[in-house]
């Protein structure tokens, strides 16, 4: 007499391994889903961090570019993380509506500029937000959106915080506000930004007067005005009003 192998019952064990295959490809899906949490993407596959009041505070931003917008937030929320915090966690985002600026211009066929802060709550980060487009569609004006780190300390809830974009946009606060002091039509001067000094700008009067105070406080005044309107903080530059030498120097150096 002897012992008979047990026989191997091949099919539990298939069914098994299938169980367990199975398992293993739910958890991993689940994990995937709870683990980015509120986190989309773009149509080109980019994660985003979705802008809750984006469309409905500026309705004037196309769908397919506030998909785009909602992007170069969530890279520069990565750019900002010590952590892969963002990646994991819901993240959502707002703007915060009474910094919404607008200004429309007559220049180039005409031009609108709208800028809003961005609140970040979760991240404990604000962010400038920038949209420039022309009205008219013959216009040569080139439209531009882009996220950049707080233009000042007075940006958002949270702009007090040590800001960097890794992939910086060809678009920045110094060439947008360059760009757009130049739009505006002053009827006694022209202001531009000083290009070897970014926190300068320069006001030139096209009128003959003799430096007196009151004429230059209200110059610059305005010019503040101006640059506030643009989505700046224009307690964050010094101005210079030209006077009649400056001119004449330059007049005569030609």
């Amino acid at each position: 007499m002897y012992n008979e192998k047990p026989k191997i019952d091949y099919i539990t064990i298939i069914f098994i391994f299938c169980e367990l295959i199975f398992t293993i490809i739910i958890v991993a899906i689940l994990s995937n889903i709870l683990g980015t949490k509120n986190i989309t993407t773009s149509p080109t596959g980019q994660p985003v961090a979705s802008i809750t009041n984006l469309r409905t505070t500026i309705p004037e931003v196309p769908s397919e570019v506030a998909t785009t917008i909602e992007g170069q937030l969530y890279s520069a929320l990565l750019d900002n993380s010590s952590t892969n915090t963002v990646l994991n966690t819901s993240t959502a985002a707002s703007i915060v509506e009474d910094s919404v600026k607008r200004n429309t211009f007559d220049k180039r066929g005409g031009v609108t500029l709208i800028s809003a802060a961005i609140d970040v709550p979760d991240a404990k980060q604000s962010y400038s937000f920038f949209y420039g487009y022309p009205e008219a569609e013959n216009n040569d004006f080139q439209t531009f959106y882009t996220i950049l780190c707080p233009v000042s300390d007075a940006v958002g809830s949270y702009a007090n915080f040590d800001c960097r974009i890794l992939t910086p946009s060809d678009v920045n606060k110094e060439s947008i506000l360059s760009t757009f002091l130049s739009y505006y039509d002053f009827d006694l001067f022209s202001a531009t930004l000083d290009q070897n000094n970014p926190n300068r700008i320069t006001i030139s009067p096209s009128i003959t007067y003799n430096n007196d105070e009151k004429t230059k406080t209200s110059f610059i005044n305005e010019t503040k005005d101006a640059v506030s309107s643009l989505g700046f903080n224009p307690d964050d530059y010094e101005y210079y009003v030209r006077t009649a030498a400056d001119i004449n120097y330059e007049n005569s150096d030609r």
